[in-house]
């Protein structure tokens, strides 16, 4: 059984929270934003276009993760990371291995 993503400074096992919300572009400085949610132990990964709150939705294949060196999005946290830990090796990821670059890590927490 795979470890579950602990929240951050806990041990309770959280079902959902968001993991990541990245800006991202190409070469060609297209705009697009790729979130990560865990839901109910599994990771569900959402890709549109430009930074904003909506846009269309693209498939997670344009950004041909794994071009380079054959890497993959992660699904599970089977290296049993930390969230801060698991949202650096996404970016690792597409920094190295995809057509995107991260450009900016949108905050998990909004405060007032």
């Amino acid at each position: 059984m795979r470890k579950r993503i602990q929240a951050p400074q806990s041990n309770q096992t959280i079902n959902q929270m968001k993991l990541a919300h990245l800006q991202l572009h190409d070469s060609m400085k297209n705009k697009r934003t790729l979130i990560a949610n865990l839901k109910d132990g599994s990771i569900h990964y959402t890709l549109f276009t430009g930074w904003a709150n909506y846009g269309t939705g693209c498939s997670l294949g344009d950004l041909q993760v794994g071009y380079k060196h054959g890497s993959v999005l992660p699904l599970d946290n089977a290296r049993e990371l930390s969230v801060e830990e698991w949202r650096g090796y996404v970016i690792d990821i597409m920094n190295s291995d995809s057509t995107y670059e991260v450009v900016h890590i949108v905050p998990n927490k909004v405060s007032f």
